[in-house]
């Protein structure tokens, strides 16, 4: 049997196996580039897995024949650079309104709220 003959069923799960394991290439990569939870692995290492999970899940998207829809992609990019955007103006507020001790410093949510 080859991969053309496998129910289309078939295919998408393996596509959904694939875009999980890119998933976790790209959490491992997180991981890595953060630095606050370490892996063994270095950044050349988990590189080279998020570009073979990709290179999987791009094989199944074009066994599969699906496409990306320009108009979806250029409306979720303009929704993201909107949130983006927003982020940094709650970001901008919030710091104004956060509780600060008289000497001017920001007082933690633990020392404010949880005193002991």
């Amino acid at each position: 049997m080859t991969y053309n003959e496998l129910p289309k069923a078939d295919l998408y799960e393996q596509l959904a196996e694939e875009a999980t394991e890119l998933a976790q290439a790209c959490l491992k990569m997180s991981r890595r580039l953060r630095g606050t939870n370490p892996t063994p692995l270095s950044e050349n290492e988990i590189s080279k897995m998020v570009t073979e999970e990709l290179t999987d899940v791009t094989n199944l998207v074009s066994l599969l024949q699906l496409e990306i829809d320009p108009d979806i992609l250029v409306s979720k990019r303009a929704r993201w650079n909107e949130r983006l955007a927003n982020l940094s103006s709650e970001k901008t507020k919030s710091k104004k309104s956060w509780p600060r001790d008289p000497f001017g410093r920001e007082v933690s949510f633990r020392s404010h709220f949880l005193q002991f």
